[in-house]
């Protein structure tokens, strides 16, 4: 018999992949998501339950999520076309820089960076930036949240002390989820 957390954990992962995946039914003849999709699906979603700083957010047109380094999304990018993260529309860019990095929200570290990933953290800092990856030890080093599959499941796990000095607040629903929590 499933505990309570249990079936509570089930209900929240099904209604954050089926956001984005919505109509992906392998009855109806439409394509069923691959892993890119899913995680990009919860990677748009991890957004719902995070809150920026007001000044973060205030003066900017556009919510920017950044892809630094190989995009395992593929065309399921483009499924983020036309959504909004807190009244604004998602634009998707692919920056070079540190410079560039500090305009995101939020930043998804490919694979092909964890050579630098340490670099990358530190230039990032204490800017008001939801930092996402798949790479091991991504969350120990600094990294806001890690995504990662166990026993054929999307999983993720939190660094709350990195949320923290960027200052974004996470939401306790989101906390609930996560298969580990960093506090320090």
């Amino acid at each position: 018999m499933a505990t309570l957390r249990t079936t509570i954990q089930r209900r929240i992962l099904a209604v954050l992949g089926a956001c984005l995946l919505a109509g992906a039914n392998p009855g109806s003849g439409q394509p069923v998501p691959d892993a890119g999709a899913l995680e990009l699906a919860f990677l748009y979603n991890f957004t719902k339950f995070v809150d920026w700083p007001e000044t973060s957010l205030a003066d900017r047109a556009e919510f920017e999520l950044c892809i630094l380094g190989d995009d395992p999304f593929g065309p399921a990018l483009d499924a983020l076309n036309g959504r909004t993260v807190r009244d604004k529309p998602v634009r998707i860019s692919r920056p070079r820089s540190a410079q560039a990095l500090l305009k995101c929200q939020l930043v998804y570290v490919g694979p092909s960076e964890g050579w630098r990933l340490r670099q990358i953290l530190q230039e990032i800092g204490k800017a008001p930036i939801l930092t996402v990856s798949t790479l091991e030890e991504f969350a120990e080093q600094g990294g806001t949240i890690r995504q990662f599959w166990e026993n054929d499941r999307p999983r993720f796990e939190v660094n709350l002390a990195a949320a923290r000095r960027s200052g974004l607040a996470l939401s306790s629903k989101l906390l609930e989820l996560a298969a580990r929590i960093l506090r320090e």
